[in-house]
């Protein structure tokens, strides 16, 4: 696991405005080695206004880097307050893990914040310490020149003295070297930096390959990929499989053509096609592999919210704001069913695995079942004061479970 001072990096952003009178910072940086404590309390680490804020408590909330493997992660916790703590506008009940860009409420009218991380890459060169450095570059030429400097020794120290007179850290080096063990007596140390110091400017050796050289190098040295990085994104381009590589966090395309915000978004079993709709009620199938647009299907007459595969990826489904769901023959490019019985806007779509009925979800409060082949609802489930926003069909086809934004799952046998 990596160190969490060299590979993260984390603040949290005020959203709404400050004044010089309330002294409040617009951002905080969060310790990646200290736990954060948000509240009224001028102890805590990100003190807020208490007359302004006065639904906050005094110790309201802390947020911490958790050590974990295979990558460390920050995590948030409501300190047992009246008012309470949202993420995302959900009410957290115990510890919450953070993901860069959620929104953190303290109290329904509470202050908001931005929370934001990044990482860096775990291939990213570190700057070897002064005297790692100094050890490694003098045991190399201590092993390369050691008859040379046995027989010399007399010559060699009178002149590297003279010429150790110019750069400052000549002596903090010997020294520094002497603490890494480096088995030597002082004019081998000496003429071996010497050494090494000429290597340098003579060729890229593999000495000057392990040590940096200061902060000139240091920005490189952290943009820098290795050829496995290098191969990872070649392989992603080439394939057409993904639309980001996240290990490169590099765009591999752009795919252009609607017109209104993208709501909703599939990709096929096999992953080279990616369907995707939104608020210009149309629906683009997208060919990854040459990274250009198949088909446009027309027919909602509002925006649409959710889109499904069959597990075939010849079929695929579609519903939004206008409370019907269509059925697409992807082969032909056409509509072959429409499906009414919903009363409020379809939230979510899901086909069983063996593409003969198909699930939604509605703002309505029920889930409903559909079989595709005569477009008959086989099955309503009604859910009084509880709005389903997510659904999921298990892979026997014979368990469906349904979720809400109240953080309840409920669980059906088919």
């Amino acid at each position: 696991m990596q160190s969490p001072d060299n590979y993260w990096y984390a603040t949290l952003t005020l959203c709404v405005p400050f004044s010089e009178e309330s002294r409040e910072s617009g951002q905080y940086c969060l310790s990646p080695t200290k736990t954060t404590v948000i509240g009224r309390s001028p102890e805590c680490q990100v003190a807020l206004n208490p007359h302004k804020y006065v639904t906050v408590s005094r110790r309201h909330a802390e947020i911490e880097l958790v050590p974990s493997e295979p990558e460390a992660y920050w995590e948030i916790r409501d300190l047992g307050t009246i008012n309470g703590t949202l993420v995302n506008e959900i009410q957290i009940t115990n510890r919450h893990r953070l993901e860069s860009g959620d929104r953190i409420t303290l109290g329904l009218q509470g202050p908001e914040f931005i929370f934001e991380c990044q990482t860096l890459n775990t291939t990213v060169a570190i700057e070897i310490p002064k005297t790692e450095q100094v050890a490694s570059i003098a045991k190399s030429a201590v092993e390369q020149s050691s008859k040379t400097v046995s027989e010399t020794k007399q010559s060699v120290l009178a002149s590297s003295v003279q010429e150790i007179e110019k750069p400052k850290p000549a002596k903090s080096s010997s020294v520094n070297t002497q603490k890494t063990g480096v088995k030597s007596d002082r004019s081998a140390i000496i003429s071996s930096e010497s050494t090494s110091a000429k290597t340098q400017k003579n060729d890229q050796s593999s000495i000057s390959q392990k040590a940096t050289n200061g902060s000139d190098n240091k920005q490189a040295n952290l943009t820098a990929q290795t050829p496995d990085l290098k191969q990872t994104a070649a392989n992603a381009t080439k394939t057409g499989k993904t639309i980001w590589n996240l290990i490169a966090r590099k765009d591999l395309c752009q795919l252009p053509g609607h017109t209104g915000g993208v709501k909703t978004l599939a990709f096929s079993s096999d992953e080279q096609t990616l369907a995707s709709a939104g608020a210009d009620k149309t629906i683009k199938i997208w060919d990854l592999a040459n990274q250009e647009e198949k088909i446009t299907l027309t027919g909602h007459k509002l925006a649409v919210n959710a889109l499904a595969f069959s597990s075939d990826g010849q079929t695929l489904a579609s519903a939004g704001a206008d409370k019907t769901i269509k059925i697409w023959d992807l082969a032909n490019q056409e509509e072959k069913i429409t499906l009414t019985g919903h009363k409020l806007v379809v939230n979510a779509l899901i086909f069983s695995p063996d593409g003969q009925t198909l699930a939604s979800a509605s703002a309505d409060k029920t889930v409903r079942l559909w079989l595709l082949a005569t477009g008959e609802e086989i099955l309503a489930i009604a859910i009084p004061a509880w709005q389903v926003g997510s659904i999921a069909i298990g892979s026997d086809g014979k368990t469906l479970a349904g979720s809400n934004e109240d953080g309840a799952i409920r669980l059906w046998q088919l």
